[in-house]
């Protein structure tokens, strides 16, 4: 009997379902004048200026995905894209998808040919970021997105009841020790990284009254020290940024810089052992062959970069989307 290739059809067709919700939400913030105002396809065609017919394929497509949910002729959003979609909503991680917009298969086939970043141009991420404060603040609020969720996850999921002090080392927003700080009113928190993206940070920690509580250190991790008087490291989202050397670099610059009884946290999407899967997680690996010179990791891979450090007590736990904490201490 032959096989069933469902599978492959829905692989074919895959991109157009993050191209159209891409469009339905930079083009339009489609779920949020759908959560304000539930309507059929002619008015919604009038308000978004485009035909019935283009307002149809693109509203049935994100039914399907369970972002909105029809009622008679009328759309509404559902509790998946109410919460995460609309803009102004505590968890709204739209800005995100920002990110898609390009020519992403030009863009991956070359990366894969040449080993080269490809996001501006063949062009080292980073070292743009400093020239171009535009753009570092555009990738810091979108990173912001992608992190809220399984930062304040991660501040349930840690156990900071012992510790004084975060230092979340390439900080961005500041997303996780402001989840954490709002969570546990002892911590205080520093949030290092390079100076425009030290501005957008500081617009979310005044936009959460933590003034104070939560401070911006600019430097370079690698070239400068880590401002002192931290007993808790946060890397998240870093080690798959950089190559192995300069990930066992960071690692051990944290160990060397933490008091003994201090913890690191290494906040990652992790590949399992065997690098098969699952899904999500080689899709991101995948993705940093665009931006990055790094990869995704697997737990079994930063643990071995902890020991030989010298971290010791190193445990795993998932935190959420696909995320996960690795975490060690100084003994």
């Amino acid at each position: 009997m032959r096989n069933n290739p469902s599978k492959i059809f829905d692989i074919y067709m895959a991109h157009f379902s993050t191209s159209i919700v891409t469009v339905a939400i930079t083009e339009f913030d489609l779920f949020s004048i759908l959560s304000e105002n539930p309507a059929a396809i002619p008015e919604i065609a009038n308000k978004l200026g485009i035909t019935d017919r283009s307002a149809e394929g693109m509203l049935n497509t994100c039914t399907s995905l369970d972002l909105l949910k029809k009622r008679g002729d009328k759309y509404f959003t559902t509790a998946l894209s109410d919460e995460f979609l609309v803009k102004g909503k505590p968890f709204y991680i739209g800005d995100i998808f920002e990110l898609n917009k390009g020519d992403t298969y030009g863009k991956l086939k070359k990366a894969v040919l040449t080993g080269r970043q490809q996001i501006y141009g063949d062009g080292e991420v980073w070292d743009k970021h400093r020239l171009n404060e535009k753009k570092v603040a555009f990738f810091t609020k979108a990173m912001h997105g992608l992190s809220i969720i399984p930062g304040d996850a991660l501040a349930d999921t840690f156990d900071f009841s012992l510790c004084h002090t975060i230092l979340d080392v390439g900080g961005g927003s500041g997303a996780i020790p402001i989840a954490a700080v709002l969570k546990h009113p002892h911590l205080s928190a520093m949030i290092f990284d390079i100076p425009p993206v030290c501005h957008v940070a500081e617009e979310f920690i005044n936009k959460n009254g933590l003034k104070g509580r939560v401070i911006t250190r600019a430097g370079n991790m690698f070239e400068d020290p880590f401002p002192d008087g931290a007993d808790v490291i946060i890397l998240s989202n870093i080690l798959h940024d950089w190559n192995d050397e300069r990930c066992n670099k960071l690692i051990e610059k944290s160990y060397q810089y933490l008091p003994e009884g201090g913890s690191i946290i290494i906040h990652e999407v992790l590949l399992n052992d065997e690098k098969s899967g699952p899904l999500f997680p080689a899709l991101m690996s995948l993705s940093m062959l665009l931006w990055t010179e790094g990869r995704q990791l697997s737990g079994e891979e930063i643990s071995r970069m902890m020991k030989n450090a010298g971290f010791k007590e190193i445990d795993i736990k998932p935190t959420a989307c696909y995320y996960s904490i690795v975490t060690g201490t100084k003994t």
